[in-house]
């Protein structure tokens, strides 16, 4: 639940936003660039639209922060 905390108020798009810059911060040990950040949401955006849950759609993208030598190294 700590992971995908976010404002349930915002957007489905802001939402992602917000989990997936706070977790790519974390994952890469700094701030996430805008760039990192917005090809993760378009990696969850894609499973959205093939009719994947949220949750699921998150979860995809943050394994895809994962595999990044970002990282790794």
């Amino acid at each position: 639940r700590k992971l995908l905390a976010c404002d349930p108020k915002a957007s489905v798009a802001e939402q992602s936003r917000q989990v997936l810059e706070r977790f790519a911060t974390r994952a890469y040990r700094r701030p996430a660039t805008k760039d990192e950040v917005d090809r993760l949401v378009r990696l969850g955006e894609s499973l959205l639209l093939k009719g994947e849950k949220w949750d699921a759609a998150m979860q995809f993208a943050m394994t895809a922060a994962l595999c990044s030598p970002k990282f790794l190294f």
